[in-house]
């Protein structure tokens, strides 16, 4: 197995149309209150599996391109002089790439430091008789221990931090203790299930590849089915009008909503304000889901298995540049026209170097040329 510029390029080309498939499925309330988030929670760890792991098996069926992809190699390796320095489109492109992405994960790494540090310094705006109710819901939760709550004017939308001890921060809005319950209940769930490392998981990924638009649909993908995931664990075992009261909850924050001066978006909140149509789906998701039956697990495996398969498949197929002349024209050692090895001498006149249809290295002088490979064929570039 080995890491090659197209083996890459697969990768992300399988990564794309695995997005496609999940924001499909993902828009699909049926799909979702059938299977529930499972099967595309898999299917989402499965795509950055696919981005991560890029590496290119022995045994993977070559799809040779002739017109596109040559073309296309050709242009990204062409050579920009920028003053005396020398460099081609894919270097400038790789240094950008790192560059930015660095910047991105540097600067939104202190913005968070930054916004941590500005919740420590937020006073607790509830009232001895509320710090009361908390702690019956804690005690409730059996989490008393592990979680604290802060309650203050200055947060719009309810969110947790911390991974060992957490803290639930909840708009200054006068709740109901039914209430209450369901939108702790809610931030514990997503403190059990260690969903801020998801998240912060995720917008490195978002981070790494800004230049990939796909990469910021599985971000906003993933988000909005964890809060989905979350809202179906709290509400597993609720009743159709415990379901409506804790759809009133959010209701009611969005009403009182202000400007929130310290959202962040590594956290993940409660209601998403910003995104209506996705918050319109929660609340039908919640609604209309009901226990599932044993047969659906079956169903619910089948998925995930023929979402593997997929996976596992997808690693045997890779496309690469053909630049075999169809005509075969050669014009130094004619016997070797049907060998995967051979030189393309470049307009330039360097020479690249390709073993087995994947390129290896560029020269400058055919004396360069490792000994053992004296007698590959040689073609022009551009022949046809």
């Amino acid at each position: 197995m080995q890491i090659t510029f197209f083996s890459f390029v697969m990768s992300l080309l399988w990564f794309n149309l695995y997005m496609v498939i999940i924001n499909t499925f993902r828009k699909r309330d049926n799909f979702i209150i059938s299977f529930s988030t499972f099967p595309l929670v898999f299917f989402l760890f499965l795509s950055i599996f696919r981005l991560i792991f890029n590496f290119e098996i022995p045994d993977s069926v070559i799809i040779r391109s002739r017109s596109i992809f040559p073309k296309i190699y050709d242009l990204i390796r062409k050579p920009l002089y920028l003053k005396d320095f020398g460099i081609n489109i894919l270097q400038l492109f790789i240094f950008t790439w790192i560059t930015v992405a660095l910047i991105l994960i540097v600067s939104n790494a202190l913005k968070y430091k930054n916004f941590k540090k500005s919740l420590n310094k937020l006073n607790k705006n509830q009232s001895t008789e509320n710090q009361g109710r908390f702690n019956k819901v804690l005690k409730q939760t059996k989490m008393i221990d592990k979680i604290d709550i802060v309650q203050n004017d200055k947060i719009s939308s309810p969110f947790i931090v911390g991974v060992v001890k957490g803290k639930v921060y909840i708009p200054d809005i006068t709740f109901s203790q039914e209430e209450l319950e369901y939108i702790i209940s809610h931030e514990i769930n997503h403190f059990l299930e260690r969903d801020s490392l998801k998240k912060i998981l995720i917008q490195g990924i978002k981070y790494i590849f800004w230049w990939n638009p796909f990469a910021h649909l599985f971000a906003n993908n993933f988000n909005h089915i964890l809060e989905i995931q979350c809202d179906l664990k709290t509400t597993a075992s609720f009743s159709a009008e415990e379901k409506i009261t804790y759809l009133e909850s959010i209701t009611k924050i969005i009403k009182d909503s202000k400007s929130n001066n310290i959202k962040y978006s590594t956290v993940p909140n409660f209601i998403n304000i910003d995104d209506m149509d996705s918050l319109k789906q929660r609340f039908r998701i919640v609604l209309n889901h009901k226990e599932k039956r044993s047969w659906f697990n079956i169903f619910n495996v089948g998925l995930c298995v023929l979402a593997l398969c997929l996976y596992i498949g997808s690693y045997f197929i890779i496309i690469q540049p053909d630049y075999k002349p169809s005509n075969n024209e050669i014009y130094e050692d004619e016997g070797k026209s049907e060998d995967n090895s051979f030189i393309i001498e470049k307009s330039n006149g360097d020479y690249d170097v390709h073993i087995d249809n994947i390129f290896k290295y560029s020269i400058k002088d055919l004396e360069e040329l490792d000994e053992d490979l004296n007698n590959l064929p040689i073609y022009k570039e551009g022949v046809n």
